[in-house]
Formats: C-alpha cells, sequence, structure tokens
C-alpha cells in the first residue's frame, strides 16, 4: 500500500463549510486506499472515525506559508513514514513541495479545488496576475495535477502547454451511493419545526454567508426575487442556512415576514437538503465546483443554478434536476422559480449521477493512473 504524505496548511477539521468538506472528504476517500498522513495545522480538531492520520505541523501564522524551516519537520515524516507520494492543495505550498522533490524521488502531486488565480480575479483582487505566475510554474513542476472540473482542466492545459505534467480528473463527489429514502420524513420535520405549511414549496439557500460570491447569491434572492415572488402571490419558504452572516443584514430580521426563514449554521445540513423542493444556487465567481450544489443534486432536489454557478456539472448525470440560468439574469432565474412552483418536478436524478460523482470510484481511477518515482 502506497505511503501518502498530503500537505493541508490551513483549519479544515472539524469542517464547517464545502471547502473543508472537500477537503475532508477527499482525505477520507484516499485514507481508505493508502496509508495517508496528513501535514495540518495546529488548530484542527480531533475527529474520530479518519480513515488518515492528521499530523499537526504547521502553526496558525499566516506566515507558515513563507516559513523554509518547515522543510526540515516534513523530510523528518517523509523518513519517518517512508513516504512515496506528496499531495498538495491548491498552489501555495509548491515552493515547499518543490524543495521537497529537489532532494527526493517523491511523487509530486497538486490537487486543484480550482484555478486560484481564476478565482481571485472574479473578486477583484488586483493581484491576481502574479498568482497566475506563480500557479502556472508550480503545475508545471509537478508530476500530476488532480483537476475538479473539465473546465479547470482545459485552462490548465492552456496555461501550461508543453509541460510533462499530466492532468487527471478528479471532481468533488458526494458520500451518497444512491437517492436518500427519507425526503418525505425530513420535509415532515422542517414543516413542523419552522412552521411551514406542509402544502408550501421550501426552499434552501446555503452556503458561508461572508463569502462575495455567497452573498451575491443571497442579495439576489433577497432584493431581485423574493419580491416577485411575493407579488405572485405564491405559497412557499425560503430557508437560508451559513455561517458568518455579517452584521450588516441583522440577521435577515427585515424579511421574517416575508417568507425568508434565517437559520444560520446548522449541524446537519442534510435535512434541509432533503427537507427542500427547491435548491437556489444564484452565485456567481469564486471559481470551481460549488460542493452545495453537488450535494444537493445528490439528495435528489431539483436545483435551480445560475451558469457560473454549476461549473463542474454535467446535464448527462444531472437529468432534468438541475436548471441553468444565464449569470446575473435574476429575472429569467425567478420566472424558474415561479416555473417549478407550479410545476415541480417528478423524476429522479438519474443513476449514472452517483456513478460519475462517487469518491470510490474517483480515487481508484486516480491511484491506477499515477505512476511512481522508483
Amino acid at each position: 500500500m502506497l505511503n501518502v504524505l498530503y500537505i493541508a496548511p490551513y483549519k479544515y477539521l472539524a469542517p464547517r463549510n464545502g471547502g473543508q468538506y472537500c477537503q475532508f472528504y477527499t482525505h477520507q476517500a484516499l485514507g481508505e486506499k493508502v496509508n495517508l498522513f496528513v501535514a495540518g495545522v495546529k488548530s484542527n480538531e480531533y475527529m474520530e472515525g479518519n480513515h488518515f492520520e492528521s499530523i499537526q505541523v504547521f502553526s496558525d501564522s499566516k506566515y507558515r506559508y513563507m516559513n523554509p524551516f518547515y522543510y526540515f519537520k516534513l523530510k523528518k515524516i517523509i523518513k519517518e513514514k517512508n513516504i512515496q507520494v506528496l499531495i498538495i492543495e491548491h498552489p501555495y505550498m509548491a515552493w515547499l513541495a518543490y524543495l521537497i522533490t529537489i532532494f527526493t524521488s517523491l511523487t509530486w502531486i497538486i490537487r486543484s479545488e480550482n484555478v486560484e488565480y481564476l478565482r481571485f480575479k472574479s473578486m477583484n483582487k488586483w493581484w491576481w496576475t502574479m498568482l497566475k505566475v506563480y500557479e502556472t510554474w508550480a503545475h508545471k513542476k509537478a508530476d500530476f495535477v488532480w483537476c475538479i472540473t473539465q473546465e479547470d482542466k482545459q485552462q490548465i492545459q492552456h496555461d501550461i502547454k508543453n509541460s510533462s505534467t499530466v492532468l487527471l480528473d478528479f471532481p468533488y463527489c458526494t458520500t451518497l451511493n444512491e437517492m436518500p429514502n427519507d425526503k418525505e420524513i425530513c420535509r415532515k420535520n422542517l414543516c413542523n419545526e419552522l412552521n411551514i405549511a406542509e402544502d408550501a414549496t421550501i426552499m434552501l439557500f446555503n452556503g458561508s454567508l461572508n463569502y462575495q460570491p455567497n452573498r451575491i447569491g443571497l442579495d439576489a434572492i433577497l432584493n431581485d426575487m423574493n419580491p416577485v415572488l411575493l407579488n405572485e402571490n405564491l405559497n412557499y419558504k425560503i430557508i437560508i442556512c451559513g455561517s458568518n452572516l455579517p452584521n450588516e443584514y441583522n440577521e435577515l430580521k427585515e424579511f421574517a415576514n416575508k417568507n425568508i426563514i434565517y437559520k444560520g449554521f446548522v449541524d446537519d445540513i442534510s435535512i434541509y437538503f432533503k427537507g427542500a423542493d427547491i435548491f437556489l444556487n444564484p452565485v456567481i465567481g469564486g471559481g470551481g465546483i460549488k460542493t452545495k450544489l453537488v450535494e444537493a443534486l445528490a439528495f435528489n432536489t431539483t436545483s435551480i443554478s445560475s451558469e457560473d454557478g454549476a461549473v463542474g456539472l454535467y446535464t448527462f448525470t444531472t437529468g432534468n434536476k438541475l436548471h441553468l440560468i444565464k449569470d446575473l439574469d435574476w429575472k429569467a432565474f425567478t420566472l424558474k422559480i415561479i416555473d417549478l412552483i407550479k410545476h415541480p418536478i417528478k423524476e429522479n436524478i438519474p443513476t449514472k449521477y452517483y456513478e460519475y460523482y462517487s469518491w470510490t470510484e474517483n480515487v481508484s481511477k486516480l491511484l491506477s493512473a499515477i505512476k511512481i518515482k522508483q
């Protein structure tokens, strides 16, 4: 069995948002196939049932990304654990990984959750061009890059043309192997808990609410869509879940009598995914696949998304459960909501979805594709 060291230099245990869950599930899936050791930060919390060994290596200081002394700590782990493969998440520790591979025969892999420079370009960060240079250099130096979407893979291929780096597909996956059988139970529980009429259409929006792409979606729901829905005199409720809502939103109290229910962070979001009739994903920017949309569809919940928010989701897997709207066309988005309230989708998510977004299948494909240096 392979011995793998995964550098994850930021807090993700216990996971609370999409990016952290993406990291956690990746490690869980890999840890079932290899001996996985994760070099993380000291603020990671202890969790039972992990399929990997979490080693506290990095401090939580922002300077950890440029501290050369971590080289010696990691070299010690590599020797003690007989590491054969080195993986990093994102390009930020690429300089350190490159330094390690100069003096070892490790196979070096970068897992790209998204093309980072494009993510920051979409958020209007002025320094995105400098990140592009560094990220492109990192991708050229690595032996493999695992790409989370076909769109990212095409962009990276364009950026590193004539490089020997091998690009492989590794989408964000779902832990579900089939449709849940307790959707109706969860829906009734939500209705009872939140005092929602059972014949109302329940819609859900979820995400880290201090993250700019998610706030764009939240603002569109509150200010562009919901006023139109109210005028249509429809029977519906929109549940807003997520952490870190900025103070200026005042916990959405002014919308409490406008069919908006604010729940904030919830311990088990799966209940809401299963209980909702429609998942709303009017997210713009941020790059990469939106993990919450992957999960919503896995729970067989009809979803409406902006095109940008649905990157990495493909219609041959989603059937008629995913409805795409042009970016920023909130009128069309609202009309689609009205249409689905009046004409609910009865069909289920195709079984192909669970095959394409399977952790087990994708990890097995990856491990069979990589070549270990001798």
